[in-house]
């Protein structure tokens, strides 16, 4: 924390500052995390559950160490936080809401070499911009042409008319199938047993080893499990929000897939890595032109749109594109943002959510390496 509040002096005597909505945001996350009185951070609770693990341990040391990890984050992590949220907070008066990287005086050159960076291409960001709107229609043309037959997607023939007025709304308002709202579980609790059979689907083709291999040659990994908090200790942990927007019929098997298997965890567990640990290093061993920003993820919701359609799954085939809807839109913001003056209120506008529009704020370029 030090190092990193030196860092942004360092930037900010040069003129270089993040943008005030990014700063605001970032003093809310770091004054909510030293909130709690120093019993109940997180460095204490989750020391504290792994200590109690331990059977052979003593009463007597449990209460000692997690004594002395309360002094280190009241005398020492705290005080390094606060340091850096008043940094932070002096800051504000000078930053601007400007997003991109166009704001600075070798901004577009900055852009350049991070596309290079993430893409493994000399594309430029116009080119890569134009590469979005393209996909993006032609992915919202095929996704409307699903929404107009109601048969794929279980609605009698009286529905029509009606459905095909919710396609097109669904394909132009930017926001792609999360506001089918005829689509979404209200019920937390049903929204997550929904996702839990999607695990299951996902793992149940994992075990069967059948479609699979035809796309990857490299071992399935160990099982995963899904937990909304916390799994065994020593298994992939996939955790998961259980909110409506997220929660639809036709992404949930698509975004399990990304993450778990064939996707994040999909890599040869055999070294006892981690799975995200593992599968970096598996890209890593590829030749370097196989490895764009090392995004296995996108691929595999690739594969498994494949299975699925194996079984002439039209659920999840719009699962598929709106994920493939999501990646295009990033190209267009990503782009729109740090080359073409797009201000944060565009990029969401477009049918990107803040808090990942905020990430391609901070992290130019990478949205593009999906």
């Amino acid at each position: 924390m030090e190092e990193a509040i030196a860092e942004a002096r360092r930037r900010a005597d040069k003129g270089v500052l993040p943008p005030r909505f990014i700063l605001q945001a970032t003093v809310r996350q770091m004054r909510g995390f030293t909130e709690p009185s120093p019993n109940q951070n997180p460095f204490v609770t989750v020391f504290a559950q792994k200590i109690d693990g331990i059977q052979s341990m003593p009463e007597a040391r449990r209460q000692m160490l997690r004594a002395q990890a309360e002094q280190i984050v009241a005398a020492q992590i705290y005080p390094a936080w606060k340091k850096g949220v008043e940094l932070l907070e002096s800051q504000i008066a000078r930053a601007t809401d400007e997003a991109g990287l166009w704001r600075f005086k070798s901004g577009s050159n900055a852009y350049a070499y991070a596309l290079r960076r993430f893409t493994t291409t000399n594309l430029t960001a116009e080119q890569i911009h134009q590469i979005g709107l393209r996909e993006v229609a032609r992915i919202e043309s095929e996704m409307d042409t699903i929404f107009r037959r109601p048969w794929a997607i279980g609605r009698s023939a009286a529905d029509t008319h009606r459905h095909a007025e919710e396609g097109s709304r669904l394909s132009t308002d930017r926001t792609g199938t999360r506001t089918d709202h005829g689509r979404r579980e209200p019920n937390p609790s049903r929204r997550a047993e929904a996702f839990r059979g999607a695990f299951r689907h996902s793992a149940e083709v994992a075990r069967g080893r059948t479609t699979v291999p035809a796309f990857f040659e490299r071992p399935m990994p160990r099982p995963t499990t899904t937990r909304q908090r916390l799994t065994a200790r020593g298994q992939a942990r996939f955790r998961f929000r259980c909110d409506a927007e997220r929660m639809t019929k036709y992404g949930l098997r698509s975004l399990v897939y990304h993450e778990t298997v064939p996707g994040h965890h999909f890599s040869d567990c055999a070294s006892g890595r981690e799975p995200l640990t593992a599968q970096i290093s598996a890209a890593r061993s590829l030749p370097r032109h196989f490895r764009p920003g090392g995004r296995l993820g996108s691929l595999c919701r690739t594969a498994g749109g494949g299975i699925r359609l194996a079984d002439g799954d039209l659920e999840g085939r719009l699962g598929q594109l709106d994920s493939a809807l999501f990646r295009a839109r990033r190209l267009v913001v990503d782009t729109g943002l740090h080359a073409m003056h797009w201000t944060r209120q565009q990029a969401i506008a477009y049918g990107i959510e803040a808090s990942e529009v905020d990430r391609y704020v901070v992290n130019p370029g990478q949205a593009c390496s999906y």
